[in-house]
């Protein structure tokens, strides 16, 4: 399995849920997840809740935007956030897809309220 990194400040459950999500999908390639203690994150101009980025080196840099008020639904967005953007990295590094736009987007934000559901089934994080 892959080295997994997670950098800055991540909400209580963000490490339980990423440890959850990379064992049920685990990678051969590092990952490194930043949060930002912000609303929405920016990439080339864009607002996202979190991007996906592939390194030079095979590998995959997500960011995420953190900042919350401690509320369940506000704290759900950041865990589908996060397993979304990982999503990404999947089809991308993984099952080497090329990101074409609408039906990547459809099929990562399924899989984020999938494991979002599975995550708080299993008892990862609070419901």
């Amino acid at each position: 399995m892959g080295q997994i990194i997670v950098e800055g400040k991540a909400p209580a459950q963000a490490q339980a849920f990423i440890d959850f999500l990379t064992s049920r999908h685990p990678v051969d390639f590092a990952v490194k997840f930043q949060f930002r203690a912000v609303e929405q994150t920016r990439h080339s101009g864009i607002k996202a809740d979190g991007f996906f980025w592939p390194t030079d080196t095979g590998n995959a840099l997500i960011r995420i935007a953190s900042k919350h008020n401690g509320l369940q639904p506000v704290l759900d967005r950041i865990y589908r956030t996060i397993a979304h953007e990982y999503y990404h990295a999947l089809q991308r590094l993984r099952d080497r897809k090329e990101y074409r736009g609408n039906v990547e987007e459809l099929e990562a934000s399924r899989f984020g309220a999938q494991q979002l559901q599975f995550a708080k089934e299993a008892g990862v994080i609070a419901s």
